[in-house]
């Protein structure tokens, strides 16, 4: 199964409940990221005991888990490494031409980075991988949402290649499937980030009723399914996308109203300095907005948003180039 630290193009689930109460944190209203950081450093040192003495086995597990909270955090180059670390590891003990449910699940993972990344092509390859060796594992498609996550990473892969038919027929049956498993009137994340996935498709074909319908759907799945006043990446993603939808129709107001409800959402759940890429391109399209809004007040906003932007741009490269 897959873990509940987990994207998609689009979403990637918060910690635990569990790991929430051991931290102490109270979930409605503290910022995730210092404990998302303090989970992090918990999880890279338990990975170097389980090197020293654990089995390779536990290696690859604790390699996924620290993977996992990379992701969530847009560390996309690190979590892919740690990803492909672990899939190397399994291919150790399993053998290089194994098949195995951890082994699909860890090239799924490793897709998505890519694809995060922009790096459609290798991100489709590796996506489409996993989800055939789910396929020759599991038989013929049936309701099992780790086929239909892999379904709806080849999907989002297809997006990103401009291939918008093919990627619509893959979410839908991804959505379908999700459905059959958790219940047609289910108010599930899961189901919600499937309708997020392909409401983005409907937007990329010019289709905006039909996408601002799909993110309205979404959002309010989300907001029923984690509670009143729960932060989520998944929620921020459903608020900026219908920010995206009215920016396309040139309401401008509305696109910022939800874009600053993204940003505010994302503040919640990440904290006030984050530097995450989806965090950055909120604040561009914030300041996007006011530069088309044209007040006088607007004016004034546009540049206080763009020299956050610019602010979070260049600590994203140093990041970058401390890595390379």
């Amino acid at each position: 199964m897959q873990e509940e630290l987990r994207r998609d193009a689009e979403g990637i689930s918060e910690p635990s409940s569990e790991d929430e109460a051991e931290d102490g944190e109270e979930t409605t209203s503290s910022p995730h990221k210092p404990l998302l950081l303090r989970k992090l450093s918990f999880l890279e040192k338990a990975l170097e005991a389980t090197r020293e003495l654990g089995g390779k086995d536990e290696v690859a597990a604790s390699l996924r888990k620290v993977g996992d909270c990379l992701l969530v955090l847009g560390k996309y180059f690190q979590a892919k490494e740690r990803f492909q670390e672990s899939l190397d590891t399994m291919k150790g003990i399993l053998g290089k031409e194994a098949a195995s449910a951890e082994i699909a699940d860890l090239r799924n993972m490793i897709g998505i980075c890519l694809h995060l990344e922009k790096k459609h092509r290798e991100a489709l390859e590796m996506c489409q991988t996993g989800y055939q060796m789910r396929l020759d594992l599991f038989g013929k498609e049936e309701n099992d949402p780790d086929i239909a996550e892999s379904l709806g990473s080849v999907g989002l892969c297809l997006l990103g290649l401009k291939k918008q038919q093919e990627a619509q027929d893959m979410l839908s049956k991804s959505l379908d499937m999700f459905k059959r498993f958790y219940g047609e009137k289910s108010d599930n994340a899961h189901v919600a980030a499937a309708i997020l996935r392909i409401g983005r498709s409907y937007l990329a074909t010019n289709s905006h009723a039909k996408a601002l319908s799909s993110f309205q759907e979404a959002s309010a799945m989300l907001e029923r399914a984690l509670g009143p006043g729960k932060a989520h990446p998944d929620l921020a993603r459903c608020l900026s996308s219908i920010g995206d939808c009215h920016k396309a129709l040139e309401k401008h107001e509305e696109a910022l109203k939800h874009y600053q409800m993204s940003l505010k959402t994302m503040k919640q759940f990440y904290g006030e300095k984050t530097v995450h890429p989806e965090v950055i391109q909120v604040l561009k399209s914030i300041s996007d907005c006011h530069g088309e809004l044209n007040r006088v007040d607007s004016v004034e906003e546009m540049s206080c948003y763009l020299d956050r932007y610019k602010e979070m741009m260049v600590a994203l490269k140093q990041e970058s180039l401390q890595l390379a």
